[in-house]
This record gives structure tokens, sequence and C-alpha cells, in this order.
């Protein structure tokens, strides 16, 4: 009897298994046309994004699309962004804050948080700067301010 409760769980996990399979599989068609459509949505909407600008003159004849412009302009600096450069630069988290003008601490803060951070604006210009340099020059700047 055991035998048989053995042969039978193991069809029924089989069948199972088939059943989900062939669930999934529909699941994941649907899923690649909708990318496909986005994708498609996307392209449409930069193309119209960029005949209206065409159209409008540089965006300055409404506040929203200057605001956009304005925005654009400015460099975006997340976390990840700023843990990237450190690393590449080969600098601890106390020596990338001295070399940008802030504390060990705020440079960890940055890289635990998520999405666009809010610097100043002489963080975002040493920042800036940091990341024209190489591993040697950031070394140099690092040793002489102490």
């Amino acid at each position: 009897m055991a035998n048989f409760n053995k042969l039978f769980h193991e069809e029924v996990r089989r069948l199972a298994r088939k059943e989900v399979k062939e669930a999934v599989a529909a699941l994941k068609s649907e899923n690649t046309r909708l990318r496909k459509t986005l994708s498609q949505v996307k392209q449409r909407l930069d193309e119209l994004e960029r005949t209206h600008r065409r159209k409008s003159g540089n965006g300055s004849v409404n506040g929203a699309a200057s605001s956009d412009a304005a925005s654009e302009s400015r460099p975006r600096i997340t976390g990840k962004t700023v843990r990237l450069l450190r690393e590449r630069l080969k600098l601890t988290q106390a020596e990338f804050g001295k070399l940008l003008g802030v504390s060990g601490q705020s440079v960890y803060q940055w890289e635990r948080r998520d999405g666009k951070l809010r610097l100043r604006h002489a963080t975002i210009r040493a920042y800036l700067a940091a990341k024209q340099l190489g591993v040697r020059e950031a070394r140099k700047h690092v040793d002489e301010n102490p």
C-alpha cells in the first residue's frame, strides 16, 4: 500500500507541474507581448516630445517645459552612484567624505539611501570634480587635505 501511495503522489506532482508549466507559458508570452507594446509606446512618446519641443521652440513657451529642462541639466546623484564612484576611486567612506568636504557618516547614509539624493550645491560641485579624478589624483587630494 505504501508503494501505491508513493506512486500516486509522484503522479499527482508530475501532473501538477505540467499544468503549472502550461499556465506559466501562457503568462510569459503575454508578458513578452506587453513589454513589446510598452516599448513601442515609450518610443512614440519620445518622438512626440521631440516634435513638441521643436514646435514650441526650446520649451520656453510654458513653465513646465522650462522646469523640465532645468532638471535635466542637474546631475542625477544616487546612493548607488556615490558608492560606485567611491569604489572606483578606491577610497573608504571617510576618505571620500574628506574629498567632498563632508563627513564619512554622510557618505555612509547616502550610500544606504534609495533614489536621487538632495545635496548642497557645494557638495554637488565637489562630487562632479571627483568624477573627473583618477585613483592616484583622488588619493593625493585626500592625503594633502588633513
